[in-house]
C-alpha cells in the first residue's frame, strides 16, 4: 500500500478521493507549500475534519458545536444512514473517502482503519466540520511565511452539551514577523466555516501547553527547531476531539478522522469566505 507524494501537480478533488477509495493514497492530503497552483488543484478546495455518532446523540453533538464554532464549526451534515455529504460533494462517500479514521468505543481507540464500511450503520450520522489548513492556501498565496508546529491539548474549556465535554484542541502556527502574524489575523478572520481568527496569542504555557516540541498531535513534518519558543506564534481552534472530550462523552461508538487524514470537497476555499 503506498502514499502518494503530497507535492503532486493539480488533480481534482473527485480523482484524489477515487485514489483514496482505492487505497492509493493513504497519507496526509495535499499541503499548500507550493504556492500558484492550478485552480484544479485539490489543494485549493475546502478540506474537512469528520465526526461520524449515532442519531440518538446526534443533537447533542449539534449543540456542542453551536456553542463552540470556533473549534467546531459544521460545514454538512449526512441524513441518517447516508454516507452522502450533499452540500460539500454529492458523489462522495464518507466511509471510504479519507486516507484513515480512527474508531473510538467508549473513550478508548479500538481501530485506525482505512475504511469505515464495518462501523457504518443504518442510524449513523456524519458530520463535516472545516479545517483550518483551508486558510493556509490563502495564507501561502498572499505570501505569509510561518510553519505549522502541530495540534495540542490545552486547559481552554469547551462549553459542555450533556455528554459531550472536555477542553479544546488548537493548530499552533509560528509567523516569521509580526507582520506575518498580523496578515495572519486578518486573513484567517475571512475564513469562519475553518476556525476563523485565532483563539490564542501570546505564551503556550498560558493555555495549558508545556512544550511546544511536544505537539499531542504532530500534523506532518515537524519544523527543525521548534523548542519552546513561541515567539509570533498564533493558535487556532482545531477540528480534532480531543482525548479528554471522547473520554467522557462514553458514547459506544464515535468515528473521526485520523490526524490529518481529511476529506477533500468540491468547494473552493475562496468560494466559502465570508468577505
Amino acid at each position: 500500500m503506498s502514499t502518494m507524494p503530497t507535492e503532486e501537480g493539480p488533480i481534482s478533488p473527485a480523482e484524489l478521493r477515487r485514489r483514496i477509495r482505492a487505497n492509493e493514497w493513504t497519507g496526509p492530503l495535499p499541503s499548500p507549500r507550493t504556492v500558484g497552483a492550478a485552480p484544479a488543484d485539490s489543494r485549493a478546495y475546502a478540506k474537512m475534519n469528520l465526526v461520524v455518532l449515532p442519531l440518538a446523540v446526534a443533537f447533542d453533538f449539534v449543540l456542542f458545536c453551536q456553542r463552540n464554532a470556533r473549534a467546531y464549526a459544521i460545514a454538512d451534515i449526512t441524513e441518517p444512514g447516508s454516507p452522502v455529504p450533499r452540500l460539500l460533494a454529492p458523489d462522495a462517500d464518507v466511509r471510504t473517502d479519507l486516507p484513515r479514521y480512527r474508531v473510538f468505543s467508549r473513550g478508548s481507540i479500538i481501530d485506525e482503519p482505512h475504511d469505515i464500511n464495518a462501523y457504518w450503520h443504518a442510524d449513523s450520522v456524519a458530520f463535516l466540520i472545516g479545517s483550518s489548513s483551508c486558510f493556509d492556501w490563502a495564507l501561502r498565496t498572499a505570501g505569509v511565511q510561518y510553519e505549522t508546529l502541530g495540534a495540542y491539548e490545552t486547559a481552554l474549556p469547551c462549553l459542555p452539551s450533556r455528554c459531550f465535554a472536555g477542553n479544546m484542541v488548537v493548530t499552533a502556527r509560528r509567523f516569521a514577523s509580526s507582520q506575518d502574524a498580523v496578515r495572519a489575523i486578518q486573513i484567517s478572520s475571512r475564513h469562519p466555516a475553518f476556525h476563523g481568527a485565532p483563539v490564542h496569542m501570546g505564551p503556550a504555557q498560558a493555555i495549558g501547553i508545556a512544550d511546544l516540541a511536544k505537539p499531542d498531535y504532530p500534523l506532518g513534518t515537524m519544523p527543525a527547531q521548534t523548542a519552546s519558543d513561541d515567539t509570533h506564534t498564533l493558535y487556532w481552534g482545531c477540528g480534532i476531539l480531543s482525548a479528554s472530550l471522547t473520554g467522557s462523552a462514553q458514547i459506544e461508538q464515535l468515528i473521526t478522522h485520523y490526524p490529518g487524514r481529511l476529506m477533500v470537497t468540491d468547494r473552493l476555499i475562496a468560494e466559502m469566505a465570508v468577505f
